[in-house]
């Protein structure tokens, strides 16, 4: 589909690869990878956008910088949340792969 290739772009984009995996644990199933806002906000900027995926074009068009912004699997990500909440957590994601 249309949006499978967007967002396929995207992660290439943001990874600077072609095979985009979790910069933290390397989980490489992209069915679970997510753009994370290093520093938060992602909600805001989504919120704000007139079409939440016009982002995701702007990113796959190179019209939005991506310093930003990096890939984390779902389950990083919601460390990464909880993590800036409420300070570094005496958790460990590891990826087994499939």
């Amino acid at each position: 589909t249309g949006r499978k290739r967007l967002m396929q772009t995207v992660f290439a984009v943001i990874s600077k690869s072609n095979s985009p995996k979790c910069i933290s644990c390397g989980c490489d199933d992209k069915r679970l990878l997510e753009i994370n806002h290093k520093a938060g906000g992602g909600g805001k900027e989504f919120h704000e956008a007139k079409n939440p995926m016009s982002v995701y074009r702007d990113i796959a068009a190179l019209r939005r910088h991506v310093d930003d912004l990096e890939l984390l699997c779902r389950v990083c990500n919601a460390k990464h949340y909880l993590e800036m909440k409420y300070g570094k957590l005496p958790i460990e994601v590891k990826w087994n792969g499939t």
